[in-house]
């Protein structure tokens, strides 16, 4: 039995779509949505009853959404590319990133963001200062660059080759690697 509960980005009251879910007897839920509006969401789904698991995108791990929804995101279940301190490399990101920001959290966005700049702070340089999109492009697709998370490798076409992986993670904090 599936049911399609969706929201807008700017809805507050969600209580409709959780009772659509309750009363469909759905066995899990996925619920969308970004840092604090994702934990606000959950938060009136376990209010009203909705008691099955939970399955939600990586925001679930974000500050945000733990200062919205406190104890109702325990047992959330959510999937992400970076897991803070799971590595060397990632631990050593996580010491100077707080050093840096003491009031932000690092988790797989800013992880992101961070490879996103660790690219082109390493291509420019050598597609010079006038590079066009194109010699940037072809800069980038022979680059093997380290990260925390892992060696990214490109393709001509930009494309990421990585074996795929990812953390299969609940917000008590378990871990489980896929």
């Amino acid at each position: 039995m599936g049911v399609n509960a969706a929201y807008g980005y700017a809805d507050t009251d969600v209580s409709g779509q959780a009772l659509s879910e309750k009363k469909a007897g759905c066995q899990a839920a996925y619920i969308e949505g970004y840092s604090q509006q994702l934990g606000e969401v959950i938060t009136q789904a376990r209010q009203l009853g909705l008691d099955v698991p939970i399955f939600a995108p990586q925001d679930a791990d974000d500050s945000a959404a733990f200062k919205a929804g406190g104890k109702a995101l325990n047992g959330v279940i959510f999937a992400e590319s970076y897991v803070t301190n799971s590595t060397p490399a990632s631990q050593q990101f996580t010491t100077e990133w707080k050093k840096a920001f003491p009031n932000v959290e690092p988790g797989s966005n800013i992880e992101s963001f961070y490879e996103c700049a660790v690219v082109l702070v390493k291509a420019l340089p050598t597609a010079g200062p006038r590079a066009t999109p194109e010699a940037l492009k072809s800069v980038i697709a022979a680059m093997d660059l380290q990260v925390p998370s892992r060696t990214l490798h490109f393709t001509p076409h930009r494309y990421r080759r990585a074996p795929p992986a990812a953390h299969v993670q609940t917000l008590q904090r378990r871990r489980a690697p896929v």
